[in-house]
């Protein structure tokens, strides 16, 4: 990770996720400053191809990644289900 090689090379703070900078402090790499910042992260979507049916591991892949969206999201920022038909143009 570039993030990480800067960080080695030099005495620079750095901003990268919580999970990955409690990761390296755990390992000693690195010390996490507590710092709040007004991000917000962007909406990630998923995107299929219809009448496709999806590799061995693009299939579990999108079920862990929809799982892991509905643990972490409050129940009004839920993904939307999705639709089998496409509404006509």
């Amino acid at each position: 990770m570039a993030t990480t090689a800067l960080l080695a090379a030099s005495d620079r703070p750095a901003v990268m996720p919580a999970s990955l900078a409690q990761h390296y402090a755990a390992l000693g790499v690195l010390a996490v400053l507590p710092f709040d910042l007004p991000l917000t992260v962007p909406s990630v979507h998923l995107i299929t191809r219809r009448q496709r049916v999806a590799s061995p591991a693009a299939a579990p892949f999108a079920g862990a990644l929809v799982a892991q969206v509905e643990l972490m999201a409050p129940a009004a920022a839920r993904p939307m289900k999705r639709s089998a038909t496409r509404p006509a143009a």
